[in-house]
């Protein structure tokens, strides 16, 4: 029956906290607990329930104001769940991002934007002095919105002019956003009308823009003002020094730096790598500071070469993270001019577009075309010849992601004939690539429609092509392989299986053997056998498919079928005298190299 206090069964005492717990174990605290420790899970929960309550306890003030009661009868206070509440969704965010649900921390932003903001009005809480929205600009930033927090800074500083912290979130936002030249240019104008006290707080920023744009100069200006025994004091005082060769000094910089950060990172790593990453990309700085040491005082050019092959190495098992990868290309660009260094620079162009920073990845290949960003044409780059040919490559693929896919398509088809004019043997890959990235671009454009003979003739015609300049590319293989069996796809669509049919499925599967046979990743061979033997027990009966699929059987390593013997074997009695044979010759081969393998499925 109900309780004494007649209160609902089941609901928590008055004097409860979060889940029943006791008064003084409140949400926000054990969220908070949680949050420290590292148990994110637990601190969403302990968080999301203390929003709830709070936007509860808003909506009763809310209801009470409509029926004109006072609410003073509530013993509420407004103002403070307010306040609550905006902290809340913050620390949500940070929890979500945490646990890597980019679209949960959005959907906190939404709520915000649309709830919290109500219950603004609704207290009749005045903006602050900025005459900014409540909204923080550091949770646009936790969402790596950085337009919408650059344009909250810039306008908090316009109304706090001397406020430090507009300023270095507007640095913080241009340098994510890859505007070094407009953030040198806010860092020069700030830092020669900034205080002493002020200069202190920006210095560690102003040195990291710095070093960014090459500006020795103003870097040494504000390396002056850092806290004397601060990691970034000794790193930038080691960079400052290797630009100046002065070698010694900088290995002590260097080696100070280590020892600064030491406590940081024991502390971190016993806790977990995954949080001690950061500092531990602080030490592989440090480490490859060296190396530009070793590169500038190397005497011999196998030595350098050897320390440029070891960059490009290590970054490729760096996490794929805009800023981790940024830190250490400007490490390398103390040596290593963009161009020089063109493979790595172009990965982390690559690596922009997949992080959904496309301003970075343009203004990141205007430096590598020495031109600014706002001044790219595209006729000119593809029609003048004092441009390197794989940026402009990814420039077009830039623009087909990002821009006018029409227009990019154009270009890169006047892109592939003028590259024929100036053909050389290094330029057969990129003529390759050129010609694949036409054929998957004219399908996304007819939307992989075969009906018009003369598109579909002209996608093979792109990606035969490919395959022919680049015979060892994987990709080029598998993209030729797949264009046949979608045009295969839709023959039988149409009913005009048969002649039309079988032989774009030969090539199908010639194309897939060899995508097999040349690639370096498990995932892509797996899926290239799977649609084999899709087409050996639909079509493997047919003349030309089966010479094929003989022919395959001899190219590919008898350890790309380990993977597929269950699904060999549920075929094994097929009505088909030919695959038949087959499935038996192809068991017998496998059960020679590796009989262990043939045993539990055949038993099972």
């Amino acid at each position: 029956g109900p309780s004494s206090t007649g209160s609902p069964p089941g609901a928590s005492p008055p004097s409860a906290g979060i889940g029943g717990l006791p008064a003084p174990f409140d949400g926000q605290q054990l969220g908070d607990l949680a949050f420290r420790a590292m148990l994110y899970a637990k601190a969403l929960r302990y968080k999301e329930a203390t929003l709830a309550q709070v936007v509860e306890r808003l909506k009763e003030v809310d209801r009470h104001r409509y029926h004109h009661h006072s609410v003073r009868r509530l013993d509420a206070d407004p103002a403070k769940d307010f306040d609550t509440a905006l902290k809340t969704c913050e620390h949500l965010i940070s929890i979500n991002n945490e646990l890597s649900l980019p679209q949960a921390a959005s959907g906190v932003l939404v709520f915000m934007e649309k709830r919290v903001e109500r219950f603004r009005r609704k207290t009749e809480r005045p903006d602050d002095e900025a005459g900014s929205a409540v909204i923080r600009a550091e949770m646009y930033e936790q969402l790596g919105r950085w337009d919408e927090a650059l344009a909250i800074h810039e306008r908090k500083l316009r109304c706090e002019p001397e406020r430090v912290g507009h300023i270095l979130g507007i640095m913080r936002c241009l340098g994510e956003m890859g505007k070094w030249d407009s953030l040198c240019q806010f860092c020069d104008i700030q830092w020669s009308t900034a205080d002493d006290s002020a200069k202190k707080l920006l210095a560690i920023d102003v040195a990291n823009t710095a070093f960014h744009v090459g500006n020795w100069d103003l870097m040494q200006s504000a390396t002056k003002l850092m806290k004397a025994a601060h990691p970034k004091t000794y790193y930038y005082r080691a960079i400052l020094a290797v630009q100046e060769e002065q070698y010694q000094d900088a290995r002590r910089f260097i080696q100070q730096t280590r020892l600064a950060m030491d406590n940081d990172i024991s502390a971190l790593v016993g806790e977990s790598y995954t949080r001690a990453y950061e500092k531990i990309i602080g030490l592989q700085e440090l480490s490859e500071l060296e190396e530009v040491i070793a590169f500038k005082t190397s005497k011999t050019a196998d030595r350098r070469q050897l320390i440029c092959k070891v960059w490009s190495q290590r970054l490729l098992g760096v996490e794929a993270n805009v800023t981790y990868w940024q830190k250490l290309l400007a490490i390398q660009t103390l040596v290593l001019t963009p161009e020089e260094n063109l493979e790595s620079w172009l990965k982390f162009v690559a690596l922009c577009q997949k992080s959904n920073k496309p301003d970075l990845a343009l203004r990141t290949l205007a430096r590598l075309m020495r031109k600014p960003a706002e001044e790219l044409r595209t006729e000119e780059l593809v029609r003048s010849q004092g441009y390197i040919p794989k940026v402009v490559e990814h420039y077009l693929e830039h623009l087909w992601q990002w821009g006018d896919r029409q227009h990019a398509f154009l270009m890169m088809t006047e892109f592939a004939q003028n590259l024929i004019k100036s053909a050389s043997v290094n330029d057969l890959p990129l003529r390759a690539r050129c010609h694949l990235k036409l054929g998957e671009w004219q399908q996304v454009l007819q939307q992989s429609r075969f009906a018009d003979d003369s598109l579909r003739h002209q996608v093979l015609l792109n990606m035969k092509r490919a395959t022919e300049l680049d015979p060892k590319n994987s990709k080029c293989w598998h993209a030729w392989a797949l264009a046949n069996q979608r045009v295969a796809g839709h023959f039988a669509a149409v009913g005009a299986s048969g002649p039309h049919q079988i032989p774009h499925l030969a090539a199908a599967v010639s194309g897939f053997f060899q995508s097999v046979h040349w690639s370096t990743s498990p995932s892509v061979e797996l899926q290239d056998i799977l649609r084999i033997i899709t087409i050996w027990f639909e079509n493997g009966h047919e003349e030309t498919v089966e010479r094929e699929l003989r022919r395959g059987f001899n190219l590919v390593n008898i350890d790309n079928w380990l993977l597929v013997i269950p699904q060999i074997i549920a075929r094994i009695a097929a009505t088909q005298p030919t695959v038949r044979e087959m499935i038996y010759e192809l068991l017998c081969r496998i059960g020679k190299a590796h009989p262990q393998a043939l045993i539990y499925p055949l038993t099972v």
